[in-house]
């Protein structure tokens, strides 16, 4: 058994080898996610490894708000785009993709639970591959959309210069703004 620990992350690491058959057992239990299992079979010979059986399971959703099959997890630190869509990957998931208005509405209550007031927080959108064509982190297009409408100005208004989605945990509205900018985020895990 190994034990690796960094930031609270805590991974449980079993490896059994019989002639070339591998089985993998990986435990996350970092609090600061929903835990995940995943166990993974590799038989190699001569040079080329087979997988068997490559299995992935999501624990649980108790720190975060369960919507549907997807557990939604609000993090209170400060990330670019980029580094938060890494950071929800390394927790097994992605950044929050709310994918019709149901799903918004429960998405931004929850949010507006945890953020008290308004704050701007990342979701997994953004037109950075075409200016104006919306994708989701996984590339789907997105066909939902929940705008900002106000009398001094409407959303998306950055052109080129602004490629990501943000929501307020206020209303739950979003807004277009810079990839560079750092604010809070939401990831999302398949249950």
């Amino acid at each position: 058994f190994f034990f690796h620990c960094c930031h609270f992350h805590f991974v449980f690491i079993f490896e059994w080898k019989v002639c070339s058959t591998y089985l993998h057992i990986h435990l996350n239990t970092d609090p600061n996610s929903v835990g995940s299992f995943r166990m993974l079979i590799v038989y190699c010979c001569k040079g080329t490894c087979n997988f068997f059986l490559d299995f992935f399971l999501t624990l649980s959703c108790q720190k975060g708000h369960k919507i549907g099959y997807k557990c939604f997890l609000a993090y209170r630190a400060y990330e670019n785009y980029t580094d938060a869509s890494q950071k929800c990957q390394e927790r097994g998931g992605r950044m929050a993709m709310p994918r019709d208005r149901k799903e918004q509405e429960a998405l931004a209550e929850y949010v507006k639970s945890v953020f008290h007031g308004n704050w701007p927080v990342w979701l997994g959108i953004s037109d950075e591959r075409s200016e104006g064509l919306y994708l989701f982190e996984d590339t789907t297009r997105v066909t939902y959309f929940q705008w900002r409408k106000h009398f001094l100005s409407s959303q998306p208004d950055g052109g080129k210069r602004e490629n990501c989605v943000a929501m307020s945990s206020d209303d739950g509205d979003w807004w277009d703004t810079y990839c560079e900018r750092r604010m809070y985020y939401l990831c999302e895990f398949d249950v």
